[in-house]
């Protein structure tokens, strides 16, 4: 949301952007003409200055396109949504029995999987999700995995794996087949890339309604979503999913044949040159042919 924010990356809710920034709670600030004001001003001079036609705005989902649309600095310049594509050769249904051997995981658990960069970013939710968790105690044979930075605490007994930093893909292709669905709890978000790859490799996803997740969890499709911060619908749909292996399996068949009808990189590369072909000139096809 930088572009159209007084310097934040997300807002998480805290809506200033839409007049102007000031009084910035992520700075702890109470000045209405705080650095994110004059930030936010600095951009307004810019973008002012420039025609509707001189800027394309870029948004990956529709949430974000909704942002652009309703904000004073971008609203006037058209806007088209490209969602980011994933590497469908890399991230790719891996065999499960092979990838839980590998990565030393019971071929009799309930495997649940979150991955973030930083598992302590507050935004990513993992505390969330570990609350969500205490709720599934009764539950046998479950089993969680994290990937990312940082070691948060678990407050559960339910066996868990922290892989740490992991940027090799194939490796990560192993570890989401390895999962039985890839949970999700971000409190704000754009086009996590983790959901796409995850999906790609038939795994479903359960997690909040938050920012561009919808586009790519479809409830009852590709996976399962409950309302922000709402541990309870969390749980419930994280429940519902592990129960019904037919249905895991389904909806992993699922999230294979969506990402490869609508996210592959391939698709992402056409709808550019796609937008590139309708805005130039139509005074320049000939030069073009």
């Amino acid at each position: 949301m930088s572009a159209l924010t007084g310097g934040c990356h997300f807002d998480h809710g805290c809506g200033k952007h839409e007049t102007g920034c000031g009084a910035c709670p992520q700075i702890g600030s109470s000045d209405a003409y705080d650095l994110s004001h004059q930030i936010w001003q600095r951009k307004w001079s810019v973008f002012n200055n420039l025609e509707p036609e001189r800027l394309h705005i870029i948004a990956l989902n529709r949430w974000m396109a909704d942002m652009v649309s309703r904000s004073p600095l971008l609203q006037k310049f058209p806007v088209t949504v490209v969602p980011n594509g994933v590497d469908t050769d890399v991230f790719a249904p891996r065999d499960p029995r092979s990838a839980r051997d590998v990565l030393g995981i019971p071929q009799d658990a309930r495997v649940i999987l979150f991955a973030a960069d930083s598992i302590s970013n507050r935004r990513k939710g993992f505390a969330l999700l570990d609350i969500a968790l205490r709720g599934l105690r009764n539950f046998k044979n479950l089993f969680l995995i994290s990937v990312g930075r940082g070691t948060p605490q678990v407050d559960t007994d339910i066996p868990y794996l922290n892989l740490g930093h992991v940027d090799n893909g194939r490796l990560l292709s192993l570890i989401y087949s390895a999962a039985d669905l890839y949970a999700i709890p971000s409190l704000q978000d754009n086009q996590p890339n983790t959901v796409l790859e995850a999906m790609a490799c038939g795994t479903p996803v359960v997690g909040f309604d938050a920012g561009g997740i919808p586009d790519m969890v479809r409830p009852g499709i590709t996976g399962l979503l409950a309302p922000v911060e709402d541990v309870t619908s969390l749980c419930r749909a994280i429940t519902d999913l592990l129960k019904c292996s037919d249905t895991r399996v389904a909806m992993g068949a699922a999230c294979r044949r969506i990402v490869m009808k609508e996210y592959r990189r391939e698709m992402q590369t056409r709808r550019y040159i796609e937008l590139y072909e309708r805005s130039l000139p139509q005074t320049s096809s000939a030069c073009r042919r």
